[in-house]
């Protein structure tokens, strides 16, 4: 604790916690609590004790690996709240996705039926040319959206700020 104290006076403006309350004492475990609500500093907390980052922060920022890449979200309520509404919001973008992937999928029959009746008529030609630059429209200003990997997540918090950098990080390694 004698650390913490020293760390939490100084004059340094930024602070990086890892797992600062592994060793301490339920009365230390408060006090350091205390130092988190309390500080100024910009402080990086990293922890498990999802007690420590319900009653510290009050962001959380989000980074999930997707198949195309890395996003990342704001989450601006409590930490207890995060899963659920992580998982809300995968299911609405799920959602989002499914229509557009069915959107797509029947401009591509229109264009075939159409490439198909346009071999036989002029009048069918025009409509197949239409339907395939409405579809190449689509493609321009509808981009796939990409489905999240599923992955063990980690938590990373500051406490000044009030944020928790959440991680998914994907498990590649295989047991023993």
């Amino acid at each position: 604790m004698l650390l913490l104290n020293y760390l939490f006076s100084n004059s340094a403006s930024n602070l990086i916690l890892d797992e600062p309350d592994n060793f301490l004492d339920i009365a230390n475990k408060d006090r350091l609590k205390s130092y988190l609500g309390e500080s100024t500093k910009t402080i990086l907390l990293i922890s498990h004790d999802r007690d420590l980052l319900e009653s510290t922060c009050k962001k959380h920022l989000v980074m999930e690996e997707r198949d195309d890449g890395t996003t990342a979200w704001v989450h601006g309520v409590r930490y207890s709240t995060l899963a659920d509404v992580r998982a809300e919001r995968h299911a609405r973008e799920e959602e989002l996705l499914r229509r557009r992937d069915d959107e797509e999928r029947k401009l591509r029959q229109l264009v075939a039926s159409l490439r198909q009746a346009a071999t036989i008529s002029d009048v069918m030609a025009s409509r197949y040319h239409a339907a395939q630059t409405r579809l190449d429209r689509f493609l321009k200003t509808a981009p796939a959206q990409h489905r999240y990997v599923e992955n063990t997540p980690c938590c990373v918090s500051t406490a000044a700020g009030r944020e928790t950098l959440y991680c998914d990080a994907t498990n590649s390694a295989s047991p023993g």
